[in-house]
C-alpha cells in the first residue's frame, strides 16, 4: 500500500505546486479512504506532505524570481500563522468532544466532521468559482493588506483543523479579496499553506504533540512519513516549473478538476463513515 500512497502524494503535490493549492485536499480524503491510519495520523502525514511541497515550490518561484508583493506575502502568512495556532486548538477540542459523545467510534465522527465540512466549502468554491468574471492584474494597497490579513487568519483555522493545507479554498478567498486570477494569487496560497501548517508543528512541539507514543505504529512509521515528505518536496518542485509553462487557464482548468474530485471523494467518504460508525 505504500506505493499507492507515494503515488497519491506525489499528483496531489504536483497539481497542488501547479495551481497553488497545497494539495492536502487531496492527500486527506484519500487517505482517509484507503489508508488504516488514524484521523490524527492522516492530518500529521496531510500537513507535512503540504509543508514541504510548500516549501519546495516557493523556494523554486522565489529563485527563479517569480514576480509578487512582499507585503502582501507578509500579510498572508501572519494571518495565516496566527490562524493556524487556533485551528490546531480547534480541531484538539472538536476531538475531544467526539471521543466524549461516541467513545470507540470517534474516528468515524471526526473523519465524517471533516468531510463534510471540506466538501460544503469545496461545493462553494465551485460555485463561486465558476462564476466569477475574469480579473485584472493585482494592485496592493492598505486596505488590501489588511483584508488579505484577516482573511488568512481563517483560511489558517480551516485548513489546520481539517489537515488539508488549505488550497482550493486559499486561491478561492484571495481571488476575491486581491480581486485577482487563478494562476496570479497561487504564491500568496502557497505562502498562506506554508505558514498555517508550521503553526501546526509549532503548537504539537510546544504542547508535546510531536513526541509522544500515539503518532507512530506498524503502519504508520518514520520510514513511511519521511518517504512521503520526499516525495511531496519533489512534486512541489516539479509543479512550480511546469506552473511557469502553463497559460493561466490551463492552471485554472485543473483547478477546477481538482475541487471536482475532492467533492467526490469527501461524499463518499462521509457515506462510508456514516456506514461503519
Amino acid at each position: 500500500m505504500i506505493i499507492l500512497y507515494i503515488v497519491i502524494v506525489f499528483a496531489a503535490t504536483f497539481v497542488g505546486s501547479i495551481c497553488g493549492m497545497g494539495g492536502g485536499v487531496i492527500i486527506k480524503p484519500l487517505l482517509d479512504a484507503l489508508s488504516p491510519y488514524s484521523t490524527f495520523q492522516i492530518n500529521l502525514a496531510s500537513s507535512l506532505c503540504v509543508l514541504c511541497m510548500a516549501i519546495s515550490s516557493l523556494g523554486k518561484r522565489v529563485f527563479g524570481k517569480a514576480k509578487f508583493c512582499i507585503k502582501t506575502a507578509v500579510s498572508a502568512s501572519a494571518g495565516a500563522l496566527i490562524g493556524g495556532v487556533f485551528g490546531e486548538f480547534i480541531f484538539d477540542a472538536v476531538k475531544s468532544a467526539a471521543i466524549h459523545a461516541a467513545g470507540d467510534e470517534f474516528e468515524f465522527q471526526m473523519k465524517i466532521i471533516q468531510n463534510s465540512v471540506l466538501a460544503v466549502l469545496m461545493i462553494a468554491v465551485l460555485v463561486y468559482m465558476s462564476r466569477k468574471k475574469p480579473s485584472g492584474e493585482y494592485t496592493q494597497t492598505n486596505a488590501k493588506l489588511l483584508s488579505v490579513f484577516l482573511f488568512c487568519v481563517i483560511l489558517g483555522v480551516i485548513s489546520t483543523f481539517l489537515g488539508i493545507g488549505g488550497g482550493p479554498i486559499n486561491v478561492c478567498v484571495l481571488c476575491m479579496v486581491m480581486k485577482a486570477g487563478t494562476k496570479e494569487v497561487g504564491i500568496y496560497s502557497l505562502f498562506t499553506v506554508m505558514f498555517a501548517q508550521i503553526a501546526k508543528y509549532i503548537k504539537l512541539a510546544a504542547t508535546g504533540g510531536l513526541f509522544s507514543g500515539r503518532i507512530f505504529d506498524a503502519d504508520f512509521s518514520r520510514i513511511v512519513l519521511s518517504l512521503l515528505a520526499i516525495v511531496a518536496v519533489i512534486g512541489g518542485i516539479l509543479g512550480a516549473i511546469v506552473n511557469k509553462k502553463f497559460s493561466a487557464k490551463t492552471v485554472t482548468g485543473l483547478y477546477f478538476s481538482a475541487i471536482a474530485l475532492v467533492i467526490v471523494l469527501n461524499i463518499y467518504n462521509i457515506i462510508v463513515n456514516v456506514i461503519n460508525g
